[in-house]
């Protein structure tokens, strides 16, 4: 008995011991998962600390902003995830997943009336950002827990009104929407055995009336699934509907089968690239075909951007299309600018556009000033951007000022704007920021015209013409044509002689006109001497033309012996080259048969290529044919070929011979060297390069191209980098950056905004077509054109 209650006093007491062990090992295994727990937790803390650095500097990093909130919700910082999630929103607008998982993780922490407010604000700031049926979904069906039938029934028709006319979603929100007003008109009915009061039965007969009218609106509407809604609706009321409701449902189900293909094309594309395209087309046969069904093009321009929110040709052309039909609605137009700049705050366009729907809705001097310096401070891309957008800042301005009555402070304000504009685009663009001296011409258009300053506008054109446009024809005949019309005849003729010793683009232009001056307005010495100085430039420019050599080729022909060796691309022509030669031979003793110390002459043709007659009139097309028609400045280019590679001869000696003649062209003569490729090459080049390049701007004047390859090598083999420059070689503050695969193209894009030397590098899709396709206007077409307008 003793024995036995020994061991099982032993089994208890290893019973105990294994126990102690085992509830040990457990402590130590807890302590060090909590040990590694606290590593993760530390590591994921300093990782957020360095994002929020990130977005501290740069709160343009839109996937910092990502990242960091992905960090604090695995943390479960509430308040630091609140806070980012704003800054989030602050500066980007967001997606329907970005939204839907914020709404989620807010509505379970819903406690009290004023976090349910606090829901609701985030809810109307989520559908301002893009079009989502299954937000606007969500949003219903959580005003619909809240019990406030009016507040309810206000969001249920801005669902449907904005987002009930999607075809193949739009649905679910009418039905949520009819469901609701069914279960309210239930509640509306009288206990079983109790009579109705005329009060009941008037909010009841309400009631069924907007059931109807709904109906009728879903059954009329082009979505997928209305027959469905018919059906429902005739077993509703309990007969068959109208014939005139019949024929509109007909007509919602002709649209709807005719936008299949359409719905069908978006469901199989699979890049956004492919959706903009049926989008585009999608939208432009909607209208041609249903010009009519405002609210369901507005929600085709929805979803094209959503899918698409960077392309601002959408935003334009959806921004026009608001202005064309909802004229009288300027808040709709206004809040989608808004939405437009905080998608594209790059666009030059939009900002011109927005500013223009500014002021016409009545909005201050202030406010429009206000827009035009956050437009300057954007980002844009080109100098044509910045030009619109300072000429739109100047145009504003100068519509507030009464004419007949001065205003001295708005007019110095203008002028203020005019002295910032034409350095800036000087400094940073060169000879490409104002072309064509917009901004020069209006401001002395507006000092002459409306402030009778002829001083002040002669010294805006003065200061104009000393820089890199003193050798411009157009630009010199503004400047006489100006003095013509606001100054006097003693300045416009200092303004001809002075463009007769200064331009070398075209001077011809410049005589021409002169000459046509002093017929018009000049005495008969004053004519004698405008002719005298226009032979002499005439002169001097034939004498130069005529000490040129012609040469038809950029490659010396060889010698061997002293005997001129023929190229194979020429013996086809042998018996006439022959000919040539016996000519060349007899032409004074020049030209020496064997010349080894001098460059070889070539053969004079025996037969002349007829010519055709140069048209300075601006007033037909100018024909084809195998020489350059473009001018040259004859005395200040060095003695060398035309740009497309064929030879300049010398014109006749006489005064009457046109200054241009074109040159002649030996029908034998040896084939030119391979031009440079044509505009039409280098298209096609861009075309099959786009899709590996892409766009860099908003760059600092002093980055370099190996900067901008230090930071996008982390993306790809980098095979180009190309900083745009201009004048001084100046980089213009954008650049191109190919890489040698496309599969790089999409990590590079996510550092849009990543900072560079202190300023947010904007970076985008190449697409060079519609810069491209933007016809140059070359000056001899400029000068016609010019002249054209004189004549």
């Amino acid at each position: 008995m003793d024995s036995a209650e020994q061991m099982d006093t032993d089994n208890v007491e290893e019973a105990d011991q294994q126990m102690a062990m085992n509830e040990l090992e457990g402590a130590e295994e807890s302590d060090a998962s909590s040990d590694s727990e606290d590593a993760e937790e530390s590591k994921l803390t300093q990782q957020a600390l360095e994002l929020e650095k990130q977005v501290t500097e740069n709160p343009y990093l839109y996937d910092a902003h990502k990242e960091l909130i992905s960090l604090y919700k695995s943390l479960g910082e509430l308040n630091a995830l609140r806070t980012a999630r704003d800054k989030f929103k602050s500066h980007f607008p967001l997606t329907e997943e970005i939204w839907a998982d914020w709404l989620a993780d807010e509505k379970e922490l819903v406690d009290s009336k004023e976090d349910r407010q606090k829901l609701m604000g985030l809810y109307e700031s989520a559908m301002q950002d893009y079009l989502s049926v299954m937000l606007w979904v969500d949003y219903c069906a959580y005003a619909i827990g809240l019990g406030d039938a009016d507040k309810c029934r206000d969001i249920m028709t801005q669902a449907t009104s904005l987002a009930g006319y999607h075809l193949t979603e739009g649905k679910l929100l009418w039905d949520l929407r009819l469901e609701y007003e069914m279960t309210l008109l239930q509640t509306m009915q009288p206990s079983i055995g109790s009579c109705s009061t005329p009060e009941q039965e008037a909010a009841i007969n309400e009631q069924t009336e907007r059931i109807n009218s709904l109906y009728k609106q879903v059954i009329s509407t082009p979505l997928v699934g209305i027959k469905s809604a018919l059906a429902e609706y005739e077993q509703w009321i309990g007969e068959e509907i109208s014939e005139e409701l019949q024929e509109s449902h007909q007509k919602a189900l002709d649209i709807v089968n005719s936008c299949n293909k359409y719905e069908n094309e978006l469901a199989s594309s699979q890049t956004a690239e492919g959706k903009a395209n049926v989008y585009d087309t999608y939208i432009t046969s909607y209208i041609t075909h249903h010009p009519a069904l405002t609210s369901c093009i507005r929600c085709l321009f929805e979803r094209a951007l959503a899918v698409n929110c960077l392309d601002q040709n959408i935003w334009i052309k959806y921004t026009l299309y608001l202005e064309k039909t909802m004229t009288e609605d300027s808040d709709v137009i206004l809040s989608v600018y808004k939405r437009s700049l905080r998608n594209c705050p790059w666009s030059g366009a939009l900002w011109v556009a927005y500013c223009l729907a500014c002021e016409k809705n009545g909005e201050t001097l202030e406010k429009l000033e206000g827009h035009m310096e956050a437009a300057l401070q954007s980002g844009m891309q080109t100098s044509q951007d910045f030009l619109n957008v300072w000429t739109t800042y100047c145009d504003v301005i100068r519509r507030r000022i009464n004419w007949a009555e001065i205003d001295s402070a708005l007019l110095d304000r203008l002028r203020a704007v005019f002295e910032r504009a034409i350095p800036h685009l000087l400094k940073y663009f060169g000879e490409e920021g104002d072309p064509d001296c917009a901004l020069p011409k209006y401001w002395a258009m507006i000092e002459a015209k409306h402030c009778q300053n002829v001083e002040k506008s002669r010294q805006i054109w003065n200061d104009t013409m000393t820089g890199y446009r003193h050798d411009k024809a157009v630009a010199w005949l503004e400047f006489a044509n100006f003095e013509r019309c606001y100054g006097d005849y003693k300045h416009c003729r200092k303004v001809f002689q002075r463009a007769l010793k200064s331009v070398t683009d075209y001077p011809e232009s410049i005589c021409a006109e002169y000459i046509r001056f002093e017929r018009e307005e000049g005495a008969l010495s004053q004519l004698y001497a405008a002719q005298s100085r226009v032979a002499d430039v005439r002169e001097k420019i034939a004498k130069e033309l005529k000490d040129r050599k012609p040469r038809f080729d950029n490659k010396k022909p060889s010698f061997k012996g002293g005997k001129h060796t023929q190229s194979k691309d020429t013996k086809h022509n042998k018996s006439q080259s022959k000919g040539s030669e016996t000519s060349n031979q007899s032409n004074d003793g020049k030209h020496p048969k064997n010349q080894s110390n001098d460059k070889p002459s070539f053969k004079k043709p025996s037969q002349k290529t007829p010519q055709p007659k140069k048209d300075f009139s601006g007033k037909g097309e100018r024909k084809s044919s195998n020489v350059n028609h473009e001018p040259v400045a004859v005395y200040k280019r060095k003695r060398n070929q035309s740009a497309t590679g064929e030879s300049e001869t010398t014109p006749s000696d006489t005064a009457d011979t046109p200054l241009f003649k074109m040159p002649e062209v030996p029908s034998g003569a040896p084939p030119a060297k391979k031009s440079k490729p044509s505009d039409e090459e280098k298209k096609a080049d861009y075309s099959q390069t786009d899709n590996t390049t892409i766009f860099v701007s908003n760059l600092a004047y002093d980055v370099t191209e190996s900067t901008l390859t230090d930071i996008f090598k982390q993306c790809g083999s980098v095979k180009e980098v190309r900083i745009m420059k201009g004048k001084g070689d100046k980089s213009k503050g954008f650049a191109y950056v190919e890489f040698d695969k496309v599969e790089c193209v999409a990590p590079a894009l996510a550092l849009d905004r990543h900072p560079i030397e202190g300023r947010a590098m904007y970076v985008s899709p190449c697409n060079r077509k519609r810069s491209e396709n933007t016809p140059k206007l070359k000056v001899f077409e400029s000068c016609c054109f010019y002249l054209l307008c004189i004549y």
